[in-house]
């Protein structure tokens, strides 16, 4: 989410890892544009696995006025559906707005594949819902009160054992009261809160320890659905969004920026490992893509 081209090419000596791999071992493409408006994160992450414009999709913005209903609502705000995994009474989210559909959409529509499944997973609940589609088998975002990936009663009734089980083990408060600073070392960025709570739990979102996390659901998805592991065609959709965030406050050339750049090199690298040991490299396909990149600071363009 936010990931500018350039961040490509400016850290590319930079990289040793999952990012290294791709840009040296795969199809890169240089040249690659947006034909819509605006690039705005619902809209491009609706167009990442569906191709389809605003026009036909639906998704014209984050959020916009609804005249039938004459409220404001979001790209994914159904008050038909319950989250799940978070505050109860609160109302869900769903791709109910999406009028088309996704890559995931047509796997599971294939007879070739029945048993196919589709997970979407994110910090944004746009980010999660747009990518994975209509017959997606869960989409996850994170909940910033609880600390808690959560999902809504449009894909099943209670979250899946796996998904409860990881909000349980509470791994995401491992980064309670560390300090988040450049990897070479150097004066930190800031220190996160030492009590796990609403407070840190929207402040690890925004450092590059969110990458880390989001990589960690993504493993306890593939285990508990067992991705790749069964004779079919699986597809997970990964949003990390921390560089979105730290992006709109810091702007691109920023000592976080570059942070969160190496460490989506490592955290890919981890979860590429996890897939060749549980999967096999070779049965994977990985695309790699961003939704829309972030203009400088104006003092930066002065």
């Amino acid at each position: 989410d936010q990931f500018r081209a350039d961040y490509l090419d400016r850290f590319h000596k930079e990289y040793t890892g999952g990012l290294k791999r791709l840009l040296d071992n795969s199809a890169v493409f240089a040249d690659a544009h947006y034909n819509h408006s605006p690039t705005i994160t619902a809209v491009g992450h609706s167009i990442t696995l569906t191709g389809a414009m605003p026009s036909s999709s639906g998704i014209v913005g984050n959020e916009w006025y609804d005249r039938p209903t004459g409220k404001q609502v979001t790209s994914v705000s159904d008050p038909s559906t319950r989250q799940l995994g978070g505050e109860s009474g609160k109302d869900g989210a769903s791709p109910h707005r999406l009028l088309v559909s996704t890559v995931g959409d047509e796997i599971k529509l294939s007879e070739k594949w029945p048993t196919s499944k589709v997970i979407g997973i994110s910090y944004k609940d746009r980010s999660a819902i747009m990518m994975a589609g209509r017959m997606s088998n869960g989409s996850y975002w994170w909940d910033a009160t609880t600390g808690n990936f959560v999902s809504s009663t449009y894909y099943f009734d209670q979250l899946p054992q796996w998904a409860a089980d990881f909000n349980k083990s509470r791994a995401v408060d491992k980064f309670a009261g560390q300090n988040w600073g450049p990897a070479s070392g150097g004066t930190p960025f800031m220190m996160l809160p030492s009590t796990p709570g609403p407070a840190y739990w929207t402040g690890v979102a925004g450092t590059s320890y969110g990458n880390d996390i989001l990589g960690m659901m993504a493993k306890a998805a593939i285990e508990g659905e067992k991705l790749g592991q069964r004779d079919s065609v699986d597809l997970l959709a990964i949003s990390f969004s921390s560089c979105d965030t730290i992006g709109h406050r810091l702007g691109p050339h920023s000592p976080e920026i570059h942070d969160v750049a190496l460490s989506t090199d490592k955290v890919l690298t981890d979860l590429f490992d996890h897939l060749e040991k549980t999967v096999g490299m070779k049965n994977v396909l990985v695309v790699f893509t961003a939704d829309h990149g972030v203009a400088p600071m104006p003092e930066y363009m002065k």
